[in-house]
């Protein structure tokens, strides 16, 4: 009964953002405070931020079947980011908002800041 009283966007599920960034913020030095805090687990999970008005640069690459890789423009700054379990997932049309998480990628001894999208949504105005 109570689903026939409730559209469909009351039952999303609710994600609790720590705080909004901009591309332009994504630096070593932010990296390296966001290590900091951690180990993260369940006591302690890792920060969920937000970011506005971000647009696709090329479509999302599949890998795996499964997963997405996708290259993002906010202004003038471009970011990689992966969104885990969500190739079956229909993208709403651009720009987005996007919620993520952060972590440090090595690759070949080089460590860099990488993105992991949790939530896109298209992009609400201010």
């Amino acid at each position: 009964m109570t689903r026939e009283l409730l559209s469909d966007d009351y039952l999303q599920p609710c994600l609790r953002i720590d705080h909004e960034l901009a591309f332009s913020e994504l630096t070593g030095d932010f990296l390296q405070w966001h290590e900091m805090l951690q180990p993260f687990g369940n006591g302690n999970p890792a920060p969920l931020f937000f970011a506005r008005e971000v647009e696709p640069v090329m479509p999302p690459q599949e890998v795996k079947e499964k997963h997405l890789i996708l290259r993002l423009r906010q202004g003038n700054y471009h970011r990689r980011a992966v969104y885990f379990d969500s190739a079956n997932l229909s993208l709403p049309p651009a720009p987005w908002d996007i919620a993520f998480r952060i972590r440090a990628d090595e690759y070949e001894g080089e460590t860099t800041l990488g993105m992991r999208i949790e939530a896109v949504r298209k992009a609400e105005q201010i």
